[in-house]
Parts: structure tokens; sequence; C-alpha cells
């Protein structure tokens, strides 16, 4: 099935068996069309937080996938760092308790504040932007999901979302947000860019 592109470095696939072996099939597929090369020349290593990384061919190329409910989100990009996280809304219902205890208390104040059909939506938002920060980073989210804070970026509004600038230590990255149907279902996709350059400067 032909995936979804969201933009020039994002895709979204449908259908996706959910163990890791047939994603990984999927990432070098894909990873082949991009590449110009045979899928056979692919070869993905992943860390310790199961972040991937092309190991083979040698080429200036950062990628980020995620999976869930048979969707499977591919981010590619010749920038630098690059993190991806996808969910979908059933799965975020309740999240008010979730944020309460794990993001920063401005962002769960935030939460609160909403109608409570809306809250689901927000709160993926904020997740999905957060695991897309630190998968960039090559994190996991054992070191906690206070930062990266979003209180300063998030309103009440419907999608489509700006985008948000978040800076971790030394690492500065721009998070865009993507929503869509699939098969009835809300479905909403972060990207992060890691910042290799201040913004205006020249490369």
């Amino acid at each position: 099935m032909t995936p979804l592109r969201l933009d020039d470095g994002l895709w979204l696939h449908r259908d996706v068996a959910g163990h890791r072996d047939a994603r990984d099939r999927l990432l070098r597929r894909h990873l082949s069309d991009e590449l110009d090369c045979a899928e056979t020349d692919i070869v993905i290593a992943r860390d310790q937080w199961g972040k991937p990384a092309l190991a083979a061919p040698r080429r200036k190329l950062w990628i980020g996938s995620t999976g869930r409910d048979g969707l499977l989100a591919i981010a590619v990009s010749r920038q630098g760092p690059v993190g991806v996280d996808v969910e979908t809304l059933p799965h975020c219902r309740h999240g008010e308790a979730v944020a309460r205890g794990l993001f920063a208390p401005a962002e769960a104040d935030w939460l609160d504040t909403l109608p409570p059909e809306r809250r689901p939506l927000a709160f993926a938002r904020l997740w999905t932007g957060k695991e897309a920060v630190l998968k960039a980073m090559g994190r996991g989210i054992g070191g906690g999901l206070e930062r990266p804070d979003f209180s300063a970026d998030v309103r009440d509004q419907p999608p489509p979302w700006p985008a948000a600038r978040t800076k971790i230590d030394d690492a500065t990255h721009t998070v865009v947000w993507y929503t869509t149907l699939v098969d009835e279902a809300f479905v909403v996709i972060a990207r992060a860019q890691a910042e290799s350059e201040p913004p205006g400067r020249a490369s």
C-alpha cells in the first residue's frame, strides 16, 4: 500500500504488522527507494533505546521510525538527527492523569483547564512532541517527560498546529505536528528535527 506522504521527509504506512521484524523490513524497503539501492544493501542498527540508524550504506542520512496500531511512521533527514512519534486518540483517553505524573506541571495544569472532550487530542499533541524530541536525541522516556516543556507553545485550538522550537541542554529541535484519519481513527504524528545551525546562520 502506498504510504501517506506528510512532508518531504515523513511518511505514514498503514496495515503494518506489529512485530519489529515486519517494521524493519518495511523500513529497509523504504530506505532502498529513498537511496536508490538494493534492499539487501540496507543495514539498520539500533541503540539501547531502539532508535534506528543507517549502518550501511554509509550515507549522510538520519532516520527515525515508530509504530502504533498497524501504523508505521518513517522520518528521514539529511540535516541532522530526527525523531518521530505517532499516537491514535483511543490510547489518549484519561491522558491528564498520565500528564499529572510525568509532564511539566504547567502542561498538566493546561490540560486540566480544557473541556474533557478536548483533552485526548491535546494530550496526544504533547505526548508525541515529547517522544519525537527524545527519540531525536537518542534518549528514552525513562529519564522523565518534564522536558521538553511545550506549555508556552500550546493553545486550545484545532489542528493544524504551529511548529514549536524547544531546547534541552545544548540541543535545539523544531517540532512539527500532523493529523490525519486512518480507518476512522484520528492520528497525531510529530516530527522533531535537530537544528544543526542556529537560525539565520549560513551553513
